[in-house]
């Protein structure tokens, strides 16, 4: 219950997303324990990825909890910022380099799937009517008839009838 009572209910899977992200800040500073620099591009990532869904769901129940969410992610990443700009760093430049490129492939790559997919919906034949309604020979036909009207009015899509 402590998982979904604080969320909307169509965002009842936000709990798990809270300790998955709860388990990988924990997880970085054990895998990559020699490399701080990447210590702290992938601790960055991770929590604005997280804010990036936390923005998106909405999850919590009233909106002022939703914005102390985002800004404690926000502040978080300012943090590490602060904190990578005061520090030197040994041979970091080569992992950042990899990074960065990772960054640019994976950008370019998403670009290009949102571009493919929208051509992919462009060219794909679509369906003449948006509703098919059927009904039992002339017992039903007014009901059917209405139904018809009633889902071109309100919904501004075609139906066979």
């Amino acid at each position: 219950r402590f998982l979904f009572f604080r969320y909307h209910p169509n965002a009842y899977y936000y709990g798990v997303l809270t300790l998955l992200r709860g388990m990988l800040v924990c997880l970085v500073p054990v895998v990559l324990r020699d490399v701080p620099a990447l210590q702290l591009l992938f601790m960055a990532t991770i929590l604005l990825v997280f804010c990036a869904f936390q923005l998106h769901l909405k999850p919590w129940r009233g909106s002022l909890p939703n914005f102390v969410d985002a800004s404690s992610n926000i502040l978080m990443v300012l943090l590490i910022v602060a904190v990578a700009m005061t520090t030197d760093f040994e041979d970091a430049d080569s992992m950042l380099g990899i990074f960065s490129a990772m960054i640019f492939v994976g950008l370019f790559a998403g670009v290009s799937a949102v571009g493919f997919f929208n051509v992919y919906k462009f060219f794909r034949p679509k369906p003449y009517f948006a509703h098919f309604l059927c009904h039992h020979k002339a017992q039903a036909a007014a009901q059917a008839r209405y139904l018809q009207i009633l889902i071109v009015q309100r919904g501004r899509s075609s139906c066979f009838l």
